[in-house]
């Protein structure tokens, strides 16, 4: 997704200077967030997934619940650490020696996608959750969906409104919405 919206902020202006500016915010905050923010959505996941499996493979359902349980409430503890990292984004980077105006713009963007990790934490803990116990389509069918929506919102808030910025904050949310339904539902029906 991150290159969907690379190819639409490269749009955003029609001032050379100002293009290099987003375009280098735009890919230094998405490694920041990728490195140090996403990875630990990623750590939680990779515990999960051989615990969850096994669990699965000697039939304990209600072990699989307990494991989602102790994921949401890991992520959750984690948000706290990440929340300050978001926030304090542009100190940090203008200590490694970052750009002024590229790490303000960059910390912006960070902090917007700070309110998108709950959601991705979410979807790598269902996703992992449901892997194990070999379904996997609905984590298919919610990157697919995620991908064409943020395509479709995207184009949309760039080209038709005046909301120019939101296309980044939009692009997070569909992931989630589309698998959360799913998985929940088989969730709860395997733990009865």
């Amino acid at each position: 997704m991150n290159c969907i919206n690379g190819m639409y902020t490269g749009h955003l202006s029609a001032e050379a200077s100002e293009i290099h500016l987003l375009l280098a915010a735009n890919g230094l905050s998405y490694l920041f967030y990728v490195l140090f923010l996403y990875s630990f959505a990623i750590g939680v996941g990779t515990a999960l997934d051989a615990m969850c499996a096994q669990a699965h493979g000697r039939g304990a359902k209600a072990e699989i619940i307990v494991l989602l349980q102790t994921a949401v409430l890991c992520s959750a503890v984690l948000m706290v650490p990440i929340f300050f990292t978001c926030y304090f984004a542009t100190d940090i980077l203008l200590l490694l020696g970052q750009n002024p105006d590229v790490a303000a713009l960059t910390g912006r963007v960070l902090w917007i996608f700070m309110f998108g990790l709950p959601f991705c934490f979410g979807y790598e803990i269902f996703k992992r959750v449901l892997q194990a116990q070999n379904i996997v389509l609905p984590a298919v069918y919610a990157g697919v969906c995620a991908n064409v929506t943020n395509l479709i919102v995207a184009y949309t808030l760039m080209y038709h409104t005046s909301l120019v910025g939101c296309s980044h904050i939009v692009f997070r949310l569909p992931k989630l919405v589309g698998l959360c339904a799913d998985s929940l539902k088989k969730t709860v029906l395997l733990s009865i």
